[in-house]
């Protein structure tokens, strides 16, 4: 059996629910026994709403494939998976219908700094739960959309200048689409330079789009 956690956040990046880090640690212990945890960051523009929408279509789009993929090779045993979502406020209000939502094409650079921020602070201490509470063997599939690829790196950039290891047995795979982020923030010294260095077993798959006119501008 998978489960699920949605993690709501404030601007900052501090998370909103009280009970997060325990609920955590018992999804991580006995008698759960997950091989994947998956790590989902929206991106700009998407209110809560919008985000339980994306998260839900992709969660089950993605069970199917991995249904039609396990009937394809039978194993004798497969464990279950761990979704998390975060939620982070990537608009001027949650209200779908109030006017301010007219002005958001102006929050381009405020959300690309939020992104980051909730990063280094959520998505650090998510990451950090997962690698001290984890049974292993496991995967880490961190996946963010858009400015969510700016949570996914900076969080593994905060790990990293903070000299946590990726535990032994641990695989960690990021997946980053349409990720709106300079095509060099990977290099050393840059915004993200220490994250192939820290995690030099990392598997990394980066996708673009010509139809993101955001990012193709700014």
């Amino acid at each position: 059996m998978s489960h699920f956690f949605v993690i709501p956040t404030n601007e900052n990046g501090i998370v909103l629910d009280k009970y997060l880090t325990d609920d955590m640690r018992t999804a991580l212990a006995a008698p759960f026994d997950f091989s994947d945890v998956f790590l989902y960051s929206h991106g700009w523009w998407t209110d809560a709403s919008r985000a339980m929408q994306d998260y839900n279509r992709f969660t089950i789009g993605f069970a199917q494939l991995a249904q039609k993929i396990a009937i394809a090779n039978p194993a004798p045993s497969r464990r279950a998976g761990l979704g998390i979502g975060i939620h982070w406020p990537s608009m001027l209000t949650e209200n779908s219908g109030s006017v301010l939502n007219l002005l958001e094409a102006a929050t381009f650079y405020t959300m690309e700094k939020r992104a980051d921020n909730i990063g280094e602070n959520a998505g650090y201490m998510i990451l950090r739960t997962l690698f001290e509470g984890c049974r292993i063997p496991i995967r880490i599939n961190l996946v963010g959309h858009s400015f969510g690829c700016k949570v996914i790196l900076s969080l593994l950039q905060e790990v990293a200048q903070d000299g946590i290891q990726c535990p032994q047995g641990v695989t960690l795979n990021v997946v980053l689409l349409q990720a709106a982020t300079d095509d060099n923030h990977l290099e050393v010294g840059d915004a993200y330079g220490m994250v192939s260095r820290a995690f030099p077993n990392l598997r990394l798959l980066i996708t673009t789009s010509q139809e993101d006119l955001a990012l193709k501008v700014a």
